[in-house]
């Protein structure tokens, strides 16, 4: 049979080097999920990036959608208004009644482009909120994602006590049988 004090340091050995390769472990593990972290954090900040630069985009494209609009508007009334110009004098028609038939269509003019405005605005309040969402999944993209601490060394510091302690109170125990 072996010798206690031998077989008392394989089995206090053997804990202490499971002790340390566990510790390792988990070590890695952290880095590895520190890693991933800081990787999703750049991640998502790129696709933050994409997202605010497309709704700039889009924003533009609005702005400039209704400007191109708003001037169709004032084209087709200021034609609409020259037709019904031309038209009143063919006819002999002048005065208050020529002057009614102007401001009707300045009156539907105006109402086009108030409408267009009234959309440009909501386009706007959607491209703010788009921006707003946009702050919001990317914030809780990245808090979501796990962070590690790692392992104790003081964790490890106990776990080799308690292999040197099992190793001693196993060497008792075969000296006393």
């Amino acid at each position: 049979m072996c010798d206690p004090v031998t077989i008392a340091a394989v089995s206090a050995g053997a804990s202490a080097v499971g002790s340390v390769v566990g510790y390792m472990g988990q070590r890695q593990a952290a880095k590895d999920t520190n890693r991933a972290f800081r990787e999703n954090n750049r991640a998502q900040l790129a696709a933050y990036t994409d997202d605010i630069e497309a709704n700039n985009l889009n924003a533009m494209a609005n702005d400039e959608a209704a400007t191109q609009r708003r001037v169709q508007a004032s084209r087709e009334g200021v034609a609409a208004r020259g037709s019904a110009v031309a038209a009143a004098a063919e006819r002999g028609i002048g005065g208050f009644s020529l002057r009614a038939i102007e401001q009707s269509f300045g009156f539907q003019e105006g109402e086009a482009i108030a409408s267009i405005n009234r959309n440009q605005e909501l386009d706007t309040s959607r491209t703010r909120m788009s921006g707003r969402a946009a702050t919001n999944q990317r914030t809780a993209a990245i808090r979501s994602a796990p962070r590690s601490r790692g392992p104790s060394l003081i964790g490890l510091g106990a776990n080799l006590a308690a292999a040197a302690a099992g190793g001693y109170s196993d060497y008792k125990m075969m000296k006393a049988a």
